[in-house]
């Protein structure tokens, strides 16, 4: 999947996949990971997570966890923390995800790069 591809995952990172369920792009990044590393998946409707959990086991990723919580609630219970963030919104659509952005850069971590399946690459920088 493109998203995955520009994220570029490497052995050894710790990886946030903000909006994950269905789960494609988790299993992606997992395989990527190649055993090395941690990918914490995330999406904030229960179900999804539950489904999304699912998948992953049935897939061999035993080196991820899934969460069922909101942005913010990530930023605040992790902190600084992940080496890469993939954000691939559902209708996140261009005005509203730059408006919600700006409150998130640097809550990941200075250096996290953060990618929104528009091909717009950013950098968070405190």
């Amino acid at each position: 999947m493109e998203a995955v591809e520009w994220l570029d995952p490497q052995p050894g990172e710790l990886i946030l996949d903000l909006c994950a369920a269905p789960g494609g792009k988790s299993t992606q990044i997992a395989e990527k990971l190649g055993g090395k590393g941690w990918l914490v998946a995330n999406d904030p409707v229960q179900a999804r997570a539950e489904r999304l959990e699912a998948l992953l086991a049935r897939h061999g990723a035993l080196n991820s966890s899934v969460y069922s919580l909101d942005p913010t609630s990530m930023a605040e219970n992790f902190q600084p923390c992940f080496d890469r963030v993939l954000v691939d919104a559902p209708c996140s659509g261009e005005s509203l995800f730059a408006k919600r952005f700006r409150s998130y850069v640097g809550t990941f971590g200075e250096g996290t790069r953060m990618r929104s399946s528009r091909r717009t690459v950013f950098q968070c920088r405190r």
